[in-house]
């Protein structure tokens, strides 16, 4: 909301600066995004007069004006399509500073163009940092001085305040009604503006008749029909208001309307009468719902089609002739030759015109005000105060009687407020007298008043005061934020209880971060085609209803498309690969699953990423106190090699799948490294549902650790099971302390039907120190009896 602090002074003689008054909104009610000081800013502009226009010697699409500037007789060389002799515009002298609306600030220069010596430059709004988009340079309506200053012209040395107004507060979004909120704080007299009176005295020429089939979102509604309207250019002193608040200029009744809206907040319409239609005499106006797939002709030129529950109002042949609380319609405009009019003033929902203005992508500065609530008693008083203006600058006379329909009163809440709830809340303690004058100030009544506290009853524009809370906050707002004393609160911060479910996941994260593995995480949207690569089902996967793009047009069923698409992709360079990723999966039709998926990806055998995999559920198995994982075979998996997929079950719970991927998944993905990649796919939930172990700790080592290892080249067709088996029988675990398989390798300069095996071996005895030679001889005595079954 852009305030003209001029403006302002005309309802409340305030003498606080600009900066100082944004201040103090700032700490009573809306932020001050910006203040503009005009006079700084258009220093150096000065108005001159067109004295003679000719065409460029040098260049079709330009002309040299000569300038009356006051003091001299400038040349201007100027491309505007509507520069015409003996206008007055705004002109900018080499030597100052302009701050254009899109741009940096430039500074102006004196310069030949196509040969001829520019000395000034002729301005457009925009190019001096008024945000309102003209054809051509702007063109005083009036006579002026030459050089005279354009601040003082154009803004009257004005400060405009821009407000961040917040959506409780739409009594904000005006003129009049900041005047109140500085009336308020400031402790001064406000002022009302001028309104004409409706006199009903006289025969009326034009009878007006309204109906109301949409009473739900149309609270109140007024209208009332003008005469010997005269169509036409504004006066300067309004036009000028209207732009420093950033609206265009159109003609005497659409600048009116406009003018109410900014000064008092109620948005008006008018029709032009005479392209409505009547029935013996009568010319019929209706407020109804569209009719889906309706279709309207808007005055921005669009055409929108409507759905059921927008509110449009009709003429009496049911023609939808503007969109309620939005935009006025086409066929029913103000035009130069138009000379009766209707006017309108009503109170639209707020939820209502946000949904319509929403679905259609349409906002303007009324619905921008309907959104928020407006008061319904306003409707009447922004009638008489617009008819007084266009009395004054259209010479317009009263036509009709006053339409006026009330369906939905605003209730206003009677709240009793106790001296102690006020002390309770606030920490500090406001005086009896303090209390009364600011909610005077602020427009409430006070039927009650007593030693303990009182009842307040809002104003019918404050819609968002309903409780004690709020009426205290507006007493706190008023009397000082700033006045409340500074105390540190006092208390001891309790630890929060512990959230099982996450420190599990903790859990399971170090531990496979510690074996190795990289966790991934991936937005949870997939194609229809990478869902084919899977040979997974479109239909038993989530499908949005308005996705954005097809790329994203599914949730995913699986983790496991996000980690393919990245060893396929910026992990293509790997030949082996480490991930898990946590999070939820879903299925349709509205199912979703905590999941944990792992995933290795091995340059070597399938067999050593299987044991890797396992080895990975073994170590979450230890951290989460559950019994060790065992497999089973079961029925193929559609992204897995037949044959190649196995139950995971921890204790008596099924909890997921461990799964070779297929050469065909593998094809489809175009993978050229690492091609054997085994996936285990587990249930959360379910796993950390599991019956838990009771833990039980072992003292660490006392005597020294030796690891060694031993390696076997052993055929390839030789089972790890076998090789593990026939270990587990020769190993004394009296001076062994832990085993596994530590590698498996394939290639040169092994035979290509053999592969070597590494098992690393932990000697520790509980007891003493192992020698070397007591080691050597169980070490030489494991590898004879694994050499065995070669």
């Amino acid at each position: 909301m852009n305030a003209s602090l001029a403006w302002l002074k005309e309802f409340v003689a305030t003498t606080t600066p600009g900066f100082e008054l944004g201040e103090k909104f700032r700490m009573t009610s809306s932020e001050a995004e910006g203040i503009t000081n005009w006079k700084e800013k258009l220093a150096g502009l000065v108005i001159g007069h067109v004295l003679a226009v000719k065409p460029h010697p040098n260049a079709d699409r330009l002309r040299v004006a000569t300038v009356d500037i006051g003091t001299e007789k400038r040349t201007i060389v100027c491309g505007a399509s509507n520069l015409e002799e003996g206008q007055y515009v705004i002109v900018a002298l080499p030597g100052i500073t302009l701050h254009p609306v899109v741009g940096e600030p430039m500074v102006m220069r004196e310069t030949k163009i196509r040969d001829v010596q520019s000395q000034g430059m002729l301005c457009a709004l925009e190019e001096i940092g008024i945000a309102i988009a003209s054809p051509g340079i702007f063109v005083y309506p009036e006579t002026l001085k030459p050089g005279a200053s354009v601040s003082s012209t154009l803004f009257e040395d004005d400060i405009v305040i821009d407000l961040d107004i917040t959506p409780n507060r739409p009594d904000l979004l005006s003129h009049f009604g900041l005047a109140r909120e500085v009336a308020a704080f400031e402790r001064r007299k406000l002022s009302e503006p001028t309104i004409a009176p409706l006199e009903h005295s006289h025969t009326h020429q034009t009878h007006l008749e309204l109906t109301l089939s949409h009473h739900k979102d149309c609270l109140r509604y007024s209208a009332i029909a003008l005469n010997n309207v005269q169509v036409k250019p504004s006066p300067w002193w309004l036009q000028s208001r209207l732009i420093r608040c950033g609206i265009r200029p159109i003609n005497t009744v659409v600048d009116v309307t406009n003018y109410v809206m900014l000064e008092l907040g109620q948005p008006l319409h008018a029709f032009d009468l005479d392209t409505l239609p009547k029935q013996k005499e009568v010319f019929g106006i209706a407020v109804r719902s569209a009719k889906p797939d309706e279709k309207i002709d808007l005055l921005d030129d669009s055409t929108r089609t409507l759905i059921a529950g927008d509110i449009v109002i009709a003429d009496g042949n049911d023609k939808a002739i503007a969109l309620a609380g939005i935009m006025g319609g086409k066929h029913s405009a103000i035009s130069e030759s138009t000379t009766r009019i209707v006017l309108e003033s009503a109170t639209f929902s707020g939820p209502q015109i946000r949904k319509t203005s929403r679905h259609l992508g349409l906002r303007s500065e009324a619905s921008l005000r309907f959104e928020k609530g407006l008061d319904t008693e306003l409707t009447v008083t922004a009638l008489k105060r617009a008819l007084y203006l266009l009395q004054q600058v259209a010479g317009a006379t009263v036509d009709s009687k006053l339409v006026d329909n009330t369906v939905h009163a605003h209730q206003r809440p009677r709240i009793h407020v106790s001296f102690d709830r006020i002390h309770q809340l606030l920490g500090v303690r406001i005086s009896a007298a303090d209390c009364r004058t600011i909610l005077l100030k602020l427009n409430f009544d006070l039927p009650s008043f007593t030693k303990s506290g009182f009842d307040a009853v809002p104003p019918t524009w404050r819609h968002d005061v309903q409780q004690v809370e709020d009426v205290i906050e507006e007493l706190i707002r008023i009397w000082g934020y700033d006045r409340l004393p500074y105390t540190l609160p006092t208390g001891a911060v309790k630890a929060p209880a512990l959230n099982q479910s996450v420190n599990d996941k903790r859990l399971i994260r170090h531990a496979l971060s510690a074996a190795g593995f990289h966790e991934t995480v991936h937005q949870p949207f997939s194609s229809e085609q990478a869902l084919e690569k899977l040979n997974l089902k479109p239909k038993e996967a989530l499908l949005l209803p308005n996705p954005l793009s097809q790329e994203t047009s599914y949730l995913n069923p699986t983790h496991l498309l996000g980690m393919l698409a990245d060893c396929a992709g910026i992990n293509s360079s790997y030949t082996e690969l480490l991930l898990f990723e946590i999070g939820k999966v879903f299925k349709a039709p509205l199912a979703e699953q905590e999941t944990l998926t792992l995933l290795v990806r091995t340059g070597g055998q399938a067999e050593q990423a299987v044991r890797q995999l396992k080895a990975a559920l073994v170590r979450i198995s230890q951290v989460l106190s559950l019994p060790q994982p065992t497999y089973t075979s079961v029925k193929d998996l559609p992204y897995a090699e037949k044959g190649h997929t196995l139950t995971i079950q921890v204790g008596n719970t099924e909890v997921g799948h461990l799964s070779l991927i297929s050469n065909e998944v593998v094809s489809a993905y175009k993978m050229k490294r690492g091609k054997e990649l085994v996936a285990a796919i587990i249930n959360l939930e379910l796993l950390l549902g599991s019956s838990r172990l009771q833990t039980f700790y072992s003292a660490s080592p006392v005597y020294p650790v030796s690891v060694r290892d031993l390696t076997i080249t052993v055929s390839i067709a030789t089972s790890l099971d076998s090789l593990t088996t026939k270990a587990a029988q020769v190993i004394d675990k009296d001076i062994v302390r832990d085993w596994h398989i530590a590698t498996i390798f394939t290639g040169k300069p092994l035979p290509e039907d053999h592969k070597a095996v590494t098992l690393r071996l932990t000697y520790n005895a509980a007891d003493r120190t192992l020698s070397d030679e007591e080691i050597r001889k169980h070490h030489d005595r494991l590898e004879k009896s694994l050499k065995s079954i070669t």
